[in-house]
């Protein structure tokens, strides 16, 4: 994890990627798998997950986006 912040009583974990259009899938698999095994470690199952990347994926890509934010129910940020 690389950020946590409590927020209006919610505990907030962050995993920070650097993407590239090559990599963007990798990169937000590897945070999502990173984010849930980080809540469990630290038993905080409660914490809400964010991945933040550095760049939005290419237009192939924006599935993720959904999957990430209304499958998952993780939030996302680009990271401008």
């Amino acid at each position: 994890m690389d950020l946590s912040a409590v927020l209006n009583d919610n505990l907030y974990l962050f995993e920070m990627k650097s993407t590239t259009n090559d990599n963007v899938h990798a990169q937000i698999r590897r945070a999502i798998s990173q984010l849930y095994e980080y809540r469990y470690l630290q038993q905080v199952p409660a914490a809400k997950l964010v991945v933040v990347i550095e760049n939005p994926p290419p237009q192939e890509k924006r599935w993720i986006v959904d999957y990430v934010v209304k499958d998952r129910q993780l939030l996302e940020r680009f990271h401008s």
